[in-house]
């Protein structure tokens, strides 16, 4: 590794030895900051907006002196918020305020209207940013050191004013957050060997004999290593937005066709693959962290001689020991090089897992989009956000075509947990749950799957890759897979339903898919049939009844007892907002004694 560290920071140095990206991070923070020190300390401020933003707002700001008040939100539950008392947007003027920080990005527009006409002094941190010269396409938090969206900026930066400095500033940046995909780009837009900028072609050729000494470097390892880059949020039928992607699946390896999740969240994915739980029926060891005390697969692999290693975010709560913790908003090329290196250190066989999760979330996705509008990113499904999600996925696939060529013959798992979460998709919807697997390597046969694969079966798959000789490939498949997940407990999601008139979505609920059917069942009795047409599922009424009670019974309808955990202590507004919606609603199946 050493060797391919030396090549890096020469050819980086060559642009010059600083961190452009993380330069960019800390002055939009400091912007913000010192608009925030502009306030006098005794002056009373308040904050309007609650939820993820002003969480990191508060944890990237110097607040301390400062004399706040409290928060203010449309959709107030809790009484508290990050220590401050959190009270309802129409208590705001009442509260008599010096100034207030609009603390949202999605709907700043609508919170500066409301506070239109109020003689009250009013911090915007994108205005503030705005008039520093810059424009953010997503919530200022998004843009750290090793975010795509700072990269973005350098790129448009040159885009918007095509010249040798800021065509510099951006390989520079791309430098820092090793994104060859980006550079490559750059080249062939400029004419490739034959453009105008001799730095462009220059950074392209000791960026080939970067990636060639990568390769081999990756070729010569004999241990029989095992990589999981791990999509995050990208649906079965976003292959469709992926060629590269989908062409391999289709013919270079062993492909599953029906690859299902048991539940829409990450950490909960990894937890049934890992240790064969489920939201509901395992709840209390859902709490604990991925460990060799609670995973068979973590023992076997161990057993094998294997190193294990995640690179992911926190909220994969893998044991620290196993842990290699990734900023939040990390492009896939950051996590791609940590991983890199630390494979080629290691002695041992590995099986890694490299969560990708940046370039499939709006509004980060792809760096070389113009600017999108912020309606156009907020989880909301329309003709401009199909768009925008298939370019980005686009991509996205040219990064994992990268990384496919650098790994070369050695084993690898690509694979999805779930797909993206849009406002109007119920959590079990089809492109929630079905998620797509394949394998490739030296050994793996090309072959396409079509039966059922449970990702609770996961261990299954890798023993198979690791010993086929003794674990058969039928092993993997299942004749269906059971789904569920509990009812939802953050104070400010459960508010956003409430809000929006689907507090039935929030709710918990189970079910299973079959070879021809899906039957779910949420924790009020709603029952939901669907049939598989042309790979689609179809929501019907199922009018045989003993086909239903055969479904039920596979299915379960045993829910938490709400009234037994803290954590979910706002999760009866829930109720309480159907109730009022539907006063002949039906009661709570863990009332009523499912089973």
């Amino acid at each position: 590794m050493e060797e391919i560290l030396k090549c890096y920071q020469e050819l980086h140095d060559s642009l010059g030895s600083g961190n452009l990206c993380q330069e960019f991070a800390q002055r939009v923070v400091q912007i913000i900051q010192d608009a925030l020190d502009r306030v006098p300390d005794q002056a009373r401020i308040a904050i309007r907006g609650a939820g993820v933003h002003t969480k990191e707002l508060l944890k990237a700001l110097r607040v301390s002196g400062k004399n706040m008040i409290g928060i203010f939100d449309r959709d107030k539950i809790a009484d508290e918020f990050c220590g401050y008392p959190l009270f309802f947007s129409s208590e705001l003027c009442g509260s008599a305020p010096d100034c207030i920080i609009i603390s949202n990005y999605f709907y700043r527009e609508e919170i500066k209207a409301e506070l239109e006409g109020l003689s009250i002094p009013v911090i915007d941190p994108y205005e503030e940013l705005e008039r520093n010269g810059i424009r953010l396409r997503g919530p200022f938090y998004m843009y750290t050191s090793d975010s795509p969206l700072v990269l973005g900026s350098y790129y448009w930066s040159y885009v918007d004013c095509p010249c040798e400095r800021t065509l510099r500033d951006f390989l520079q940046a791309a430098l820092d957050q090793k994104n060859f995909v980006m550079i490559s780009r750059a080249y062939e837009e400029n004419g490739g060997a034959d453009g105008k900028y001799p730095v462009l072609i220059e950074v392209w050729d000791g960026m080939q004999k970067l990636l060639k000494l990568i390769r081999k470097k990756l070729q010569d390892r004999k241990q029989n290593d095992i990589m999981l880059l791990w999509t995050d949020a990208v649906a079965y039928s976003d292959l469709d937005s992926m060629p590269e992607a989908k062409r391999r699946v289709g013919t270079e390896g062993c492909f599953f066709k029906r690859a299902y999740t048991h539940t829409p969240y990450t950490f909960a994915t990894l937890q049934a693959m890992f240790c064969g739980t489920l939201p509901i029926d395992d709840y209390p060891m859902m709490e604990y962290v991925i460990d060799r005390s609670n995973s068979p697969l973590l023992q076997y692999l161990e057993e094998k001689g294997y190193e294990f290693h995640c690179f992911a975010v926190p909220e994969m709560k893998v044991s620290p020991e196993y842990l290699t913790e990734e900023q939040q908003f990390a492009s896939s090329t950051i996590v791609w090089w940590h991983g890199l290196q630390a494979l080629l250190r290691q002695d041992k066989p590995c099986f890694y897992i490299l969560q990708f999760l940046t370039e499939s979330h709006p509004p980060v996705v792809d760096p070389m989009q113009e600017y999108v509008d912020r309606d156009d990113v907020h989880y909301k499904r329309t003709e401009k956000t199909a768009v925008h999600q298939k370019a980005a996925l686009s991509y996205f696939d040219r990064c994992l075509s990268l990384y496919d060529w650098l790994l070369g013959e050695k084993t690898y798992i690509q694979l999805s947990d779930h797909g993206f979460y849009w406002n109007d998709v119920a959590f079990w919807d089809e492109s929630q749950l079905h998620a797509y697997c394949f394998v490739k390597g030296r050994d793996i046969p090309i072959t396409t799957v079509s039966e059922l694969f449970p990702y609770k079966k996961f261990s299954y798959l890798v023993r198979w890759i690791i010993d086929p000789q003794n674990n058969r490939l039928e092993s993997v498949t299942d004749d269906l897979v059971r789904f569920q997940d509990t009812d939802h407990y953050n104070p400010q999601g459960i508010s956003l339903y409430i809000n929006e008139g689907i507090p039935a979505q929030g709710l918990a609920y189970r079910g299973v898919v079959t070879d021809q059917y899906k039957y779910v069942i949420n924790s009020i009795g709603d029952e939901f049939f669907f049939v598989y047409q042309d790979g689609k599922a179809i929501r019907t009424d199922l009018e045989d009844e003993k086909l239903r009670a055969a479904l039920r019974e596979r299915c379960s309808t045993y829910f938490l007892d709400i009234r037994k955990f803290e954590r979910f202590k706002y999760s009866g507004e829930l109720y309480k907002a159907i109730r009022e919606l539907d006063p002949n609603c039906g009661q709570p199946l863990w009332l009523t004694g499912g089973e």
